[in-house]
């Protein structure tokens, strides 16, 4: 019997072939992409739903669903109700506004008092990819699972990102800044599947979570078995993971995985010293594992990435000290002020690309050719706040945001307080932390990808508690 073996649930086989295919196709970037992954989603949740009931199992909406259902409410009412219309123009002035590139906004009569939007289509288009994300979410969550099932889907998906990160060195050395050496990106960005590098930083990083957990898991029973049971090969797939962070020269990645590392670190540390008493052929190896991880990852950074870290040291050291101002940090300050205009219910999920301009520091404008022919400052194009956390505020409102994190929160809170703490969960939990902290200065969930990775691992995390507290387990651990 293999140790991550099991026969996973229809939904499982269903959410892993979704999750790999949107991470195939362009991490969900193409033009119907937003069609593919609510669709997908949905469709998900509609066979957990018909898996459900041919079960006999009872089914009905856990107070945890409501806030999101009031969230999709509000968003829904938004699109019914749009604040301006938007039509294609050569300029950028509006009534001594700027608005976003070839795009101009006219206001037009609406009720105030209710949640609107300033871009129908896009909050449209963005609604129904939070539908399948979240109901691909909710899918993983009404499925009965064994603990070796969930080991077997984790795993998929972290073979799925060795293989990205394979090709996508590849194309990095061959065709960079192009998506499979075809697709061209502009300022060479793009990494993998994905156009850019920082998705990829956030959807490895909750690949690694899963790995480390079972890498962990398979380490506790190499000691109880006192034979190698396949730690070291997962430890150096997983190396080669954050070495394409330096090469593709991000760095949040470098900076997460410094976080992530240091945490395996002491927790190999804590473990060998917990466990030092009971021979050295069990402690030798937790000691193998921490050496493996420094030594590839740490040589590899210094043979081949020494000009990107100084570089990527020295422009963070810069904005640090104040000698060179962060344009994230003027975007930021922007985005509060954007926020603070429409505090309630926001301008509109998705059309901050769209209202920014509105808002923009001059700082941050360009020159280039105007109407008329002349060089003038002209406001720049921002798709992302470089802070999802602010951008929610500013597109949904304090009312969306409290909704919108309200479900996820509630699921993780109540898995902790009924499941058992293990550490499969505790390393999904790790991955899907520092996502959120990317969040803070970086935008992963404008990812589809990224996601609907994202809820795999939160629900999967939580599900793994709860399979550890009931004892759901088909193979003795």
């Amino acid at each position: 019997v293999v140790y991550v073996s099991g026969e996973m649930p229809r939904v499982g086989w269903l959410a892993l072939v979704f999750v790999v295919a949107t991470t195939w196709l362009l991490a969900g970037a193409f033009e119907w992409g937003w069609i593919w992954v609510g669709g997908g989603g949905l469709f998900c949740f509609a066979v957990a739903l018909v898996d459900r009931y041919r079960a006999g199992r009872q089914i009905w909406i856990p107070p945890m669903v409501w806030p999101f259902l009031l969230w999709l409410v509000m968003v829904g009412t938004s699109v019914l109700n749009p604040s301006h219309v938007v039509s294609a123009g050569e300029g950028f002035p509006v009534d001594g506004n700027r608005a976003a590139e070839d795009e101009v906004f006219q206001p037009i009569a609406h009720a105030s008092w209710l949640p609107s939007t300033t871009h129908a289509e896009r909050t449209l288009r963005y609604g129904v990819v939070w539908c399948g994300v979240f109901g691909l979410g909710m899918a993983l969550a009404m499925t009965r699972w064994h603990r070796g099932e969930m080991r077997l889907f984790v795993g998929w998906l972290f073979g799925n990102a060795v293989v990205i990160s394979v090709v996508g060195t590849w194309f990095h050395f061959t065709a960079r800044g192009f998506i499979y050496g075809e697709v061209k990106m502009e300022g060479g960005v793009a990494f993998g599947s994905f156009h850019y590098k920082n998705y990829w930083v956030a959807y490895a990083m909750l690949t690694l979570g899963g790995a480390a957990g079972v890498g962990h898991l398979l380490w506790k029973r190499s000691v109880m078995l006192y034979r190698n049971e396949g730690v070291i090969p997962v430890v150096l797939l997983g190396c080669w993971i954050p070495v394409t962070f330096v090469l593709c020269e991000s760095r949040a990645g470098v900076l997460l995985t410094t976080l992530f590392v240091g945490w395996l670190v002491i927790g190999g540390v804590l473990a060998l010293v917990r466990t030092s008493h009971k021979g050295s052929q069990r402690s030798g190896g937790v000691l193998r594992l921490v050496v493996v991880i420094l030594f590839v990852i740490g040589c590899v950074v210094w043979l081949g990435g020494r000009e990107q870290v100084n570089e990527m040291w020295r422009e963070s050291r810069q904005q640090m000290s104040g000698e060179k101002e962060s344009g994230r940090l003027v975007i930021m300050r922007d985005t509060v002020e954007m926020a603070k205009a429409k505090p309630w219910f926001g301008w509109g999920l998705a059309t901050f690309s769209q209202v920014y301009p509105l808002f923009e520091n001059a700082a941050l404008y360009i020159r280039r050719n105007g109407n008329d022919g002349r060089l003038q400052w002209q406001a720049r194009y921002f798709e992302f706040a470089h802070c999802d956390w602010l951008q929610f505020w500013a597109e949904t409102g304090a009312v969306g945001w409290v909704l919108l994190v309200t479900t996820p929160l509630w699921w993780a809170l109540h898995c902790r307080r009924r499941g058992k703490l293990n550490v499969m969960s505790h390393w999904l939990n790790v991955s899907c932390g520092l996502v959120l902290l990317l969040a803070c200065f970086e935008f992963p969930f404008g990812s589809e990808a990224v996601s609907l990775l994202f809820a795999c691992c939160l629900v999967v995390g939580g599900k793994y508690a709860l399979a550890e507290a009931e004892g759901r387990e088909r193979l003795h651990v």
